[in-house]
């Protein structure tokens, strides 16, 4: 089978490039809008105004509901959780992904289970999927620059 031609080869990349582009800004979109259904979410954002200034909230409930200017949805609260287990010299760790992943889908360690949200659950399938794509996204891109110093060199 004979090599495409450089056209062709540089045709492919920017589509592979575009195409990982555009769902990176779709993943990003995604991100958000299953943030802003979370309980916790919404709760945080009925009670302030558009100027972000908090209305009829206590301090306890302001801590509770905020972290700085981020809202403490359950993937938030998820990402802050630490555990002992299997850690080296029983320091505490973060979570991996799976134990993530668990405690978002009700299966962590509490029994009460705090972080079963089905929404932030969806963000951080989301955000896995980002992972992925953001890879795909750089090898679209080194392609590009490949096909870019092979066209420098041909060029006049």
């Amino acid at each position: 089978m004979p090599k495409p031609s450089f056209e062709s080869r540089v045709i492919a990349a920017l589509a592979r490039h575009e195409r990982a582009a555009g769902e990176l800004g779709r993943i990003k979109k995604g991100i958000v809008a299953e943030l802003e259904k979370c309980p916790i979410t919404i709760e945080a954002y009925q009670n302030s105004d558009l100027n972000c200034d908090f209305i009829n909230v206590s301090e306890e409930d302001h801590k509770r509901l905020w972290d700085g200017s981020r809202v403490r949805h359950h993937l938030h609260q998820a990402l802050q959780v630490t555990t002992d287990d299997g850690g080296d010299y029983d320091h505490e760790r973060k979570l991996h992904d799976y134990e993530i992943r668990a405690e978002l889908e009700g299966l962590g360690y509490d029994d009460n289970q705090p972080h079963a949200c089905p929404h932030c659950l969806a963000a951080w399938a989301l955000i896995e999927r980002r992972k992925e794509v953001r890879h795909e996204f750089g090898v679209a891109k080194r392609s590009l620059r490949q096909l870019g110093k092979s066209a420098i060199k041909v060029s006049p």
